[in-house]
């Protein structure tokens, strides 16, 4: 029985992220093509989350990640506790994958 070592890409990309984490962070998306890596980031997992975004971004996480092109099948999205229905309109249309915790993070 063969063993395989798979990898993934993980953005740090948190609302607070300087503009070249979050430009780099764009490039986990072509990198993770080119290797059929998926991605995993956590999104929207706690509400101080949510309104940073709101206030930097103007958006939510999941509409600002769509916005920038990192969604996609071959993303994990973990916790995503702060949604509304417009994200997750925007998560099932890019059929990314959610990975969530019943209990929202302090």
């Amino acid at each position: 029985m063969a063993e395989t070592i798979r990898s993934f890409t993980q953005p740090l990309l948190r609302t607070r992220s300087t503009p070249a984490r979050k430009k780099r962070s764009r490039t986990q998306r072509p990198l993770a093509r080119k290797y059929n890596a998926p991605i995993l980031i956590h999104v929207a997992e706690m509400k101080k989350e949510l309104d940073d975004s709101r206030a930097q971004n103007g958006t939510t996480p999941v509409q600002y990640l769509d916005k920038i092109g990192i969604l996609g099948p071959d993303v994990v999205a973990a916790h995503c506790i702060y949604v509304d229905e417009t994200d997750r309109k925007i998560l099932a249309q890019r059929k990314s994958r959610v990975c969530a915790q019943s209990v929202p993070a302090t």
